[in-house]
């Protein structure tokens, strides 16, 4: 795997600070320095902030819950490392890089336009990695996985077989007691 920014060789889990360039998952996880970013992180953890959800004006819309918000981090690294990697259209039209996930946990909620119920989430998307300005995460509603990547494929961390798109490891080499946290400590 090569760094998001500056391309350079990474090496086990994707580290917190690049070597080479300097580039931090902070950029990523809620700690950024752009307005750009902080206005979708400020957007995208509404529900742990006010308990509520508006109804976005570009379609679904997630946002982080305080589970969510409190293993951000690990979870960029995490997806970053192991997840399922493509490009896609942001709102702009413009095609840009992603990197999805999805966790066995809930976390976050997203609303869908036309619904009133807040649908849980326990995917991560993470739109433009690369970008020191733009780069931000969201948890992925699957209407919107399936709106904006459809036809993706994911592998297998263990094996590199082809599974579905964000899923990280195959039935296969699935064992009980498999925790994607340990996975993450255990491969630093």
């Amino acid at each position: 795997m090569n760094c998001m920014h500056c391309g350079a060789k990474v090496y086990g889990v994707y580290p917190i600070v690049c070597d080479k360039c300097g580039y931090s998952i902070d950029y990523l996880s809620g700690v950024s320095t752009s307005a750009f970013q902080q206005d979708k992180f400020w957007k995208h953890t509404e529900i742990s902030r006010t308990g509520s959800l508006s109804i976005g004006k570009h379609g679904p819309i997630g946002s982080f819950t305080m589970l969510g918000v409190s293993i951000l981090s690990d979870m960029v690294r995490y997806a970053l490392t192991y997840g399922s990697t493509g490009k896609t259209t942001n709102g702009r039209g413009d095609a840009t890089n992603f990197c999805a996930c999805y966790f066995p946990e809930v976390i976050g909620s997203g609303i869908l336009p036309g619904h009133s119920l807040l649908v849980p989430c326990s995917g991560l998307m993470i739109i433009s990695p690369q970008s020191q300005d733009w780069g931000h995460p969201f948890p992925m509603l699957d209407e919107w996985q399936q709106k904006n990547v459809p036809y993706q494929d994911g592998r297998c961390q263990f094996c590199n077989k082809s599974i579905d798109f964000g899923q990280t490891i195959c039935q296969d080499c699935y064992h009980p007691g498999f925790d994607w946290r340990t996975t993450l400590r255990e491969a630093q």
